[in-house]
């Protein structure tokens, strides 16, 4: 069975001294994405089905939805979620300058300042994709339910 005993490192990482560094919620992701019976399924062994393959990437953007809004109401106040080849993290509202301007275009700086002012964290969660090829920021509920923020979903410059 999964459990956060499993991933010390992971657990460790996730109580950052403050709201200025990012909080890595990969394996807490994974987690909530599977199920008690893909769990089960993983436990057991042998290969992964297609199926539940279907299962894990239907619970992907409610879980993200899902992890930001635990953080919010932890007290890690307003944030995004970012996405990037290597990592998963909540990054409070206070440490986005730091952690994601550096790798985003003026355009991106200018949206996720703006979209985090003004989203809902109780039904949404903000979700940046920043990967070499291209600069996405999205809106995710509890649903799985996805709103593309038009202004910033464009190819890396």
């Amino acid at each position: 069975m999964f459990s956060a005993q499993r991933y010390p490192a992971a657990k460790e990482k996730s109580k950052p001294e403050s709201n200025l560094e990012p909080i890595d919620i990969r394996e807490a992701i994974y987690l909530r994405m599977a199920s008690s019976n893909v769990r089960s399924a993983f436990k057991r062994g042998g290969p992964t089905t297609h199926k539940i393959e279907t299962a894990l990437a239907r619970r992907f953007f409610p879980s993200l939805f899902e992890e930001a809004h635990f953080w919010f109401l932890a007290g890690r106040g307003r944030g995004a979620v970012v996405l990037t080849p290597n990592s998963i993290e909540f990054v409070p509202q206070a440490a986005i300058r730091r952690y994601v301007f550096q790798n985003a275009t003026r355009q991106m700086r200018e949206c996720l300042t703006s979209v985090l002012l003004e989203y809902d964290p109780l039904s949404q969660a903000v979700v940046a994709m920043v990967y070499p090829s291209s600069r996405t920021v999205v809106f995710a509920n509890s649903t799985g339910a996805v709103d593309v923020v038009p202004s910033v979903n464009h190819p890396a410059v």
